[in-house]
């Protein structure tokens, strides 16, 4: 036997021994098994000894097995399993949503999508798990095409999806697709004032200046969510405002960044600042962030 292939031993093994091939891979898939003898007994099987065995133990393997599986029986036809799919019970709609996120292409990332605005919460779930599971790089642009079609849950459904994504990957796809998406770009800033990072940061500040309030707006509010210390000189222009409450929340984020560099900056623009619910934030403030300094000067003269 030695130097004989894992086929041809096995082959050797189903012509005189007791067990068919279809029984030696259930063995092996619920125990857990070989891999190399599960893809050498999956090569062996029928299309329909394939569907069988999937229909048998599909619930009971762990998701590594799941994925090789899945690989080895539907990566050139899912299409087949997709055909009847709105006629089908919704445990097996929820199955075949785990088999396609499995798969990882170009082809399969819309069908994920679609599935995110089932009404059947199983459904929705699932395939929000399959989608978290993709490279953003795969899944970015049909779910940002989704986001501009009206539908009722699908936002938040996809920003579920976008917070189980490694957050790098995630900040820079978003920021290559931002000018591809100019219907959805309030919600692109939101959501990377959500969930970006400091690379964000380059863009928000193209758009500090940006004519649309209602935008200056979403990008003072994301500076807020990102609570990045490095923000800082973004957010003083910000405190200059034409709009109020853009001005409002540029002084709430400095004060909550506790922000040292910019106490000057926001003095100056108390001294010119005529709105008084602004006032009133600028002076609480400038107390604020100037308490922090205080305590070095005690330190300093109890050392002395």
């Amino acid at each position: 036997m030695i130097g004989m292939s894992l086929g041809t031993r096995l082959k050797g093994f189903f012509k005189h021994g007791k067990l068919q091939p279809y029984d030696i891979l259930k063995q092996e898939l619920l125990g857990q098994g070989d891999e190399a003898q599960i893809s050498a007994c999956l090569n062996l099987l029928s299309s329909e000894e394939k569907e069988k065995i999937v229909d048998e133990v599909w619930d009971k393997l762990n998701p590594h097995l799941q994925e090789l599986l899945a690989l080895n029986i539907y990566s050139e036809n899912w299409q087949e399993l997709t055909k009847d799919f709105y006629n089908l019970q919704e445990l097996e709609q929820v199955r075949i949503v785990e088999i396609v996120g499995y798969l990882a292409t170009e082809e399969t990332i819309p069908f994920l999508v679609n599935q995110l605005k089932s009404k059947r919460e199983s459904i929705s779930l699932t395939a929000m798990t399959a989608l978290k599971r993709q490279k953003a790089e795969l899944t970015l642009k049909p779910m940002l095409k989704a986001l501009t079609e009206p539908d009722q849950w699908l936002p938040a459904r996809i920003i579920e999806v976008l917070r189980g994504m490694k957050k790098n990957e995630l900040t820079e796809e978003l920021i290559k697709l931002y000018d591809n998406y100019p219907q959805i770009q309030p919600t692109l800033i939101e959501i990377l004032g959500d969930l970006g990072d400091e690379q964000s940061l380059p863009l928000l500040e193209k758009l500090i200046d940006a004519p649309d309030p209602a935008l200056r707006k979403k990008v003072v509010e994301a500076l807020k969510n990102l609570k990045l210390s490095s923000s800082w000189p973004l957010l003083i222009k910000l405190i200059n405002d034409e709009k109020w409450p853009i001005r409002m929340v540029a002084i709430q984020t400095l004060e909550l960044l506790k922000e040292e560099r910019a106490l000057s900056y926001l003095q100056e623009r108390l001294a010119i600042e005529e709105n008084p619910l602004v006032k009133d934030l600028l002076e609480e403030a400038i107390d604020k962030i100037s308490e922090l300094e205080e305590p070095q000067i005690i330190n300093w003269v109890r050392q002395r």
